[in-house]
């Protein structure tokens, strides 16, 4: 089936359910479509937010620092799944290393 720009990917097919921690655009929530649902997901840029939240009919994505997020307030999940911050080791990006900002949390 191809979709069309203007319709969103459903990812409520699948029994089993995941947080997805620093999402990003939603790639990994996409790549484990049909075997993971997820039911909470985050991330800290705006733009990012925009995108998945353009790409994904739920509404369970949180804009916020992962800092400000409680375990406690999270639905539950079979897997969280954490996508790895990596604009600070990236070669394409300033190569900060593991103690920069963006990657020391």
């Amino acid at each position: 089936m191809i979709q069309t720009l203007n319709e969103k990917v459903s990812l409520d097919s699948a029994s089993w359910t995941m947080h997805e921690f620093f999402a990003g655009s939603g790639l990994v929530a996409y790549g484990l479509k049909g075997m993971f649902r997820p039911v909470w997901a985050n991330d800290i840029c705006p733009k990012k937010a925009a995108i998945y939240k353009a790409n994904f009919a739920e509404n369970h994505f949180v804009l916020d620092d992962i800092k400000h997020i409680s375990g406690r307030g999270l639905p539950y999940a079979h897997l969280s799944w954490a996508s790895f911050p990596c604009q600070d080791l990236s070669l394409a990006g300033a190569m900060g290393g593991i103690d920069a900002n963006r990657s020391g949390l």
